[in-house]
């Protein structure tokens, strides 16, 4: 009796401490976008790709987030969702599957600290059950470097979106600046 009780006070505490970790660090929502020419701010978005992040574990400012959920749409050259795909808890490919980030202050984490994504890759299946699946696969290259840019945020990656079945990619790109990056909604 005493030991479940113990376990149900454990569970209690896990429970509350993680309800803590969500007050205090807030969730994110980030997006990606592909335009059309990475270059050139007035082309079109190609792919949009929008992460809900949710902190997982927080230690002083390292955050590790989960993706909670991962949409990714494919657009029209006049900015119209043409088909989408959705996952939950899609896994980012490091040893633990969240995306750890030194933030300068993880209780106001900001959006220039979410330009280097960990790789997350995999396919992922249409919203239409009729569509066909993606295979997508992003990730940050490690280039720092400034350049001059038509965005205000810049995201060197690595990328490919390609559906199932296909063997030409509806966008990719290597070492090339995504497009925009800014908080979803904005």
């Amino acid at each position: 009796m005493t030991r479940v009780t113990l376990l149900g006070g454990a569970a209690l505490i896990a429970m509350l401490g993680a309800a803590q970790v969500r007050a205090t660090v807030p969730e994110q929502d980030i997006r990606f976008e592909f335009h059309s020419d990475p270059d050139d701010a007035g082309t079109p978005v190609v792919i949009r790709v929008d992460l809900h992040l949710v902190p997982a574990k927080v230690d002083g400012n390292e955050v590790r987030w989960s993706a909670a959920t991962l949409q990714i749409a494919h657009l029209d050259s006049g900015g119209s969702v043409t088909e989408s795909w959705t996952q939950a808890n899609a896994p980012f490919d490091t040893g633990s599957g969240l995306w750890i980030i030194d933030h300068a202050d993880s209780s106001a984490p900001d959006i220039s600290e979410f330009l280097q994504p960990p790789t997350l890759a995999g396919t992922f299946a249409n919203d239409d059950s009729n569509g066909p699946p993606l295979v997508t696969s992003f990730a940050a290259t490690g280039n720092t470097t400034n350049r001059t840019e038509a965005y205000q945020y810049n995201a060197y990656l690595n990328y490919s979106f390609r559906r199932g079945g296909e063997s030409t990619a509806i966008i990719s790109g290597s070492d090339r600046n995504t497009g925009t990056v800014r908080p979803t909604g904005s």
